[in-house]
């Protein structure tokens, strides 16, 4: 069982190449490959459309118009059941986490307003 602040802490460690709290828990290549595109050339060829690869265990945005995404390139980020999301940049050392209980088809309405407002754009 994992709290709001495990996940936070987490996402943090991936943001910050595997260190947290000044201490290292994984390599930098480790969180390098995570992110890194391990699909085969199909699938891989498939999500490229919708500006995004896949890693171990998280997707990442490869192209920004495509993703129709407020985070930057490189940004790896994963989505749970009931809109529960999280985003890191390694390069931009950013993070976030967004906690909600929504099931159906606006669940990536409330994830893209999570990243624009993190971002500064809170649709004004």
């Amino acid at each position: 069982v994992g709290t709001l602040d495990d996940y936070v802490r987490f996402a943090r460690m991936i943001a910050n190449n595997g260190t947290l709290d000044g201490k290292r828990l994984l390599k930098p290549q480790t969180t390098a490959d995570m992110g890194q595109d391990q699909l085969t050339p199909t699938a891989s060829e498939r999500l490229r459309i919708t500006g995004r690869s896949y890693g171990l265990g998280f997707g990442r945005i490869i192209d920004l118009e495509k993703s129709n995404s407020a985070a930057p390139i490189g940004t790896m980020f994963w989505a749970g059941a009931a809109g529960t999301y999280f985003w890191a940049n390694p390069a931009t050392q950013e993070s976030g986490v967004l906690m909600t209980q929504v099931f159906g088809d606006n669940i990536s309405a409330y994830q893209g307003a999570a990243i624009r407002a993190a971002h500064g754009d809170f649709g004004n």
